[in-house]
C-alpha cells in the first residue's frame, strides 16, 4: 500500500511544527541553567515563545496527528508556567498604595553649598525619605 503525497506532507508538517514547539520550549527555558550568555539572552521573550507555541499548537491540530499533538500540547504547557503566574490575581499584595514622601534632590558634585536652604525644604517638606544625590565631587 502507498501512502499518498497528502499524507507525507502531513507527516512532514507534524514533524516542524513538533520541533518548532520544542525549540521554543528550549529557548523559553534556557535562562534557568548556568549554559552562558547566548541562552540568557534568548529567554527573555517567554510571552513571544508562547504566542509562538499557541500559533503552532493550532496548526498542528488542524493536522490532526494526535500524537505529536500531545507533545506539543505538553511543551506548550511547559511554556505557560512562567508566564501565568504574571496574569493570575494572588491574595497576598496589596492593592492599597502606601503613603509615603520621598524628596530627592541633586547637591551636583557638593557644589551646592545652600545648606541652610536645603535645611529648610526638608522640615517643611517633611519627607519619610529623603535622598540627597552627588554630595561630594568624588
Amino acid at each position: 500500500m502507498q501512502i499518498s503525497w497528502f499524507d507525507k506532507l502531513k507527516t512532514i508538517l507534524s514533524y516542524l511544527l513538533t520541533t518548532g514547539i520544542i525549540i521554543t520550549t528550549l529557548f523559553c527555558l534556557g535562562g534557568y541553567g548556568e549554559k552562558g550568555i547566548i541562552f540568557e539572552l534568548i529567554s527573555h521573550f517567554k510571552v513571544q515563545y508562547l504566542v509562538v507555541s499557541l500559533i503552532l499548537l493550532f496548526c498542528l491540530s488542524i493536522i490532526g496527528k494526535k500524537r505529536f499533538l500531545l507533545v506539543a500540547t505538553f511543551c506548550t504547557i511547559i511554556n505557560l508556567t512562567p508566564i501565568l503566574p504574571w496574569y493570575i490575581y494572588q491574595n497576598g499584595i496589596s492593592q492599597e498604595t502606601p503613603n509615603l514622601r520621598i524628596l530627592v534632590h541633586n547637591l551636583y558634585r557638593g557644589r551646592n553649598y545652600q545648606y541652610s536652604e536645603i535645611a529648610k525644604m526638608v522640615r517643611t517638606e517633611n519627607p519619610d525619605i529623603a535622598i540627597f544625590l552627588e554630595p561630594t565631587n568624588t
